[in-house]
């Protein structure tokens, strides 16, 4: 994919960020969708240039160069999927290179999450993005999905501005990951000889995890199931 650069137009700061875009190719598409709303901060002199990793070899020279460019960037951002956290090499390559230069005091961790993970934890000391509502929502759950692109890259650019000491809107706020705990089920009512179809609980449970993972609260969900059972109990047994 290569890098996204400006020549030197804008603010004409001295020393602009380099930034560093750390994804699985899975994502590729989302991924150059996300760049172009990134451009303006490049052709706006705010960011010196985005290397997306292009990834045409996986050779020794493209990790060399992979790492070159992490040693030399400022600005990460990190587009986390259920590819990017199932892959072997962003964990034991990219991870702790990106960690070990924001460690350093040199690396501003951005993440975006582009689709819902069951483990999306791994940069969780870094408050993610986008964020709608004190929320926050993955690129894939916007409707359309260009609001999340826009969003996320509308959040990328104040981070910068506030890094670099800027004037920028104040930062939305994002719930709190929850903590981990064990999965538990609703306790469900039955009554008399009608047993549910196996559609009917694949349905009833789909829609318990999409309440789930928009934070509902598990008595409102129990009770959103409770009544879907009593209404097919009442069709059925009618």
């Amino acid at each position: 994919m290569g890098a996204v650069v400006a020549d030197d137009v804008g603010m004409g700061r001295k020393e602009r960020p380099h930034g560093f875009v750390s994804y699985a190719q899975e994502d590729k598409g989302m991924v150059k969708r996300l760049l172009t709303d990134l451009r303006p901060l490049v052709f706006n002199g705010l960011v010196a240039d985005f290397w997306a990793d292009p990834a045409a070899d996986y050779g020794q020279a493209w990790s060399r160069e992979v790492a070159e460019k992490i040693a030399s960037a400022d600005v990460f951002i990190v587009c986390i999927s259920p590819a990017y956290l199932a892959s072997e090499y962003r964990y034991t390559t990219e991870m702790p290179a990106i960690r070990s230069r924001h460690a350093s005091g040199h690396g501003l961790i951005l993440p975006v999450v582009l689709k819902p993970c069951i483990l999306w934890d791994t940069f969780s000391d870094f408050v993610s993005m986008p964020i709608v509502h004190a929320r926050l929502k993955p690129i894939s759950r916007w409707s359309p999905m260009e609001g999340g692109y826009h969003a996320a890259a509308d959040q990328i650019k104040n981070k910068i501005l506030r890094w670099q000491g800027m004037p920028a809107p104040p930062e939305p706020q994002s719930d709190p990951l929850p903590p981990e705990r064990p999965l538990t089920y609703p306790v469900l009512p039955y009554k008399g000889p009608f047993r549910l179809s196996d559609e009917a609980i694949k349905g009833a449970l789909n829609q318990y995890f999409e309440q789930r993972y928009a934070k509902t609260s598990d008595e409102a969900i129990k009770g959103a199931l409770s009544q879907y059972i009593e209404q097919r109990d009442t069709k059925a047994n009618a």
